[in-house]
């Protein structure tokens, strides 16, 4: 039984950032595995503070790595609606002034889009109002240190 499962919707604050990495082991052939890996961050939803008459909003850092999002990745731009379902992953690090910095963040195992245009195309189109809040809203992103 799987405990560590969650899954969220929401719309994404920024581009999402993906790379191409080497990974330590090697294939038949000798040469180093080439994995694809990412991050990103989306706003969540979860109620409406009646006092100050907006909406209350999460901010969720969310990491995937794989084939499988080698494809999506240039669907996945700001102001884009995804479902992510995955796991809470937790860790330090040391940041370069020598702090430990604690992290949360979503695992992603599955990203299913739910509206928005490929990188491209978006680029040419104005952003939506709403992303545009959201992004003004976040917080500045943290280090994000690959794991693996």
């Amino acid at each position: 039984m799987i405990e560590n499962n969650v899954m969220l919707i929401g719309n994404l604050t920024a581009d999402v950032e993906g790379k191409y990495s080497f990974s330590k082991k090697v294939d038949a052939n000798g040469q180093p595995i080439q994995f694809f890996s990412g991050r990103g961050k989306i706003a969540v939803k979860y109620g409406y503070d009646l006092q100050k008459q907006q909406e209350v909003v999460s901010f969720i850092d969310f990491a995937f790595m794989g084939k499988k999002f080698e494809k999506i990745a240039n669907y996945m731009v700001k102001g884009t609606k995804i479902g992510i379902s995955g796991r809470i992953e937790t860790g330090s690090y040391q940041n370069k002034s020598g702090e430990t910095v604690y992290y949360t963040r979503v695992r992603a195992d599955e990203v299913t889009l739910l509206g928005g245009k490929k990188k491209e195309e978006a680029q040419q189109a104005p952003a939506p109002q709403q992303a545009q809040q959201y992004q003004q809203q976040a917080p500045a992103p943290g280090a994000w240190v690959p794991q693996g």
